[in-house]
């Protein structure tokens, strides 16, 4: 039996699993990932943009999410605050904790955000990074392009959300949301 990777995400990738439409735990199960939230980053997840412009935003509730163990709540440690309130000095409090966490617990981090991915690789040692893309694409394997491009077109509606230039599955991202 394969191993599966723990991956703690960040509040940006979890909107933006969560906008797909489709059940985390059937994200995490096609890349053999579990995913994990700090209570930092848990507190900044707040809403998605209705796909109807005339409707309002649409609050989101992680704890369906906690109680049917597709998502898994993390409480940091007292060397995992120091490590916290060190790098809370140049990220946001939710990137700065899921960052702690995976360099201390030797966890995968999940970002897309550029300042993270800029300060994760001077972390002693750099945990390992993915972002959105990378997610979907792993998810996308099984599924055709129509579906596939409902869940693209979803996230980019709902979360605002395309990958950076700099994201290696841009291209993918982008010749499957036509």
């Amino acid at each position: 039996m394969t191993a599966r990777v723990r991956v703690v995400l960040d509040a940006c990738v979890l909107l933006n699993l969560i906008a797909s439409g489709h059940p985390l735990g059937e994200l995490g199960e096609r890349n053999g990932l579990d995913f994990l939230v700090v209570a930092q980053a848990e507190r900044e997840v707040l809403w998605l943009d209705s796909e109807d412009p005339d409707r309002p935003r649409e609050e989101v509730h992680l704890q369906q999410f906690l109680e049917i163990g597709h998502l898994t709540r993390l409480v940091l440690h007292d060397g995992e605050l120091d490590r916290f309130v060190q790098l809370a000095h140049v990220l946001d409090d939710g990137e700065a904790a899921t960052l702690a966490v995976a360099e201390l617990r030797g966890f995968v981090v999940a970002t897309d955000d550029r300042k993270a991915l800029r300060v994760l690789t001077t972390l002693e040692p750099p945990p390992r990074a993915i972002g959105t893309a990378a997610i979907l694409r792993a998810w996308a394997a099984d599924h055709n392009d129509a579906e596939i491009r409902v869940c693209l077109n979803r996230i980019q509606s709902k979360a605002s959300f395309l990958p950076p230039r700099s994201d290696p599955d841009r291209d993918w991202w982008q010749d499957h949301a036509k």
